[in-house]
């Protein structure tokens, strides 16, 4: 196969994948995992949906040309998603703050819609994780499955500007958002006098800082609109 195929990433982005993260991990001893084939068995994992637990308790090799066990993939994993949690998120992962960074984000919405004010959109996004033992009330969404809420904030060009994996699966993404910092932080700046928005569906409230869609009522007549 095809390094796209496989990785679901150029060659270039894998190697700065690699270099930003290779000095993060200790010197190989002789028979020792290399970083970059841990770094592969995690890619490798992250871009294959087919690729279950069950498949991977079966010591299934992930990629032909790793040939390695399951309990060096796991650890990979675990290993590779640390660094880019602690490192690489930061650089790349950023709320807009500076006046630089949220002009250019209005900027991009105003030129593309007319909106103004409009820094981002927030949802929250279901991940399936593995069944948890009693824990179906708290996890369980609302299509019966086992899940984490992740919050998201992008801007127009879907660059991701935060990330909340906190909640479970059954915590409504209201809920999510009331707490959420990105909030507190739009509310904070609105009570200062200025003003910076985020879109949301129309499941979120409407406020001052947070638009959502102005849905219609079946039995509305042309005139009440």
């Amino acid at each position: 196969m095809m390094f796209l195929e496989i990785f679901k990433i150029s060659r270039s982005v894998f190697m700065y994948l690699y270099n930003e993260i290779k000095h993060y991990f200790k010197a190989p001893r002789v028979h020792a995992v290399a970083p970059m084939t841990r770094l592969a068995c995690c890619l490798q994992i992250l871009s294959n949906r087919m690729l279950n637990q069950n498949i991977i308790r079966q010591n299934v090799t992930i990629c032909p040309q790793l040939s390695v066990s399951q309990p060096v993939v796991s650890r990979s994993v675990e290993m590779v998603l640390n660094v880019f949690e602690k490192k690489l998120c930061p650089m790349w992962i950023k709320f807009p703050s500076t006046e630089m960074e949220i002009s250019q984000c209005k900027k991009r919405f105003y030129d593309e819609t007319g909106m103004v004010d409009v820094i981002g959109c927030v949802t929250c996004l279901n991940v399936s994780v593995l069944p948890f033992i009693n824990n179906q009330d708290r996890f369980g969404n609302d299509n019966g499955v086992q899940s984490i809420n992740v919050q998201l904030v992008c801007d127009y060009d879907m660059r991701i500007l935060s990330v909340d994996p906190r909640y479970p699966g059954g915590v409504p993404d209201t809920d999510i958002w009331s707490v959420s910092t990105e909030r507190d932080e739009l509310e904070r700046i609105y009570r200062n006098g200025d003003k910076h928005v985020l879109l949301a569906h129309s499941g979120y409230p409407l406020e001052p800082w947070l638009i959502t869609p102005f849905v219609l009522d079946e039995s509305s007549t042309q005139q009440q609109i």
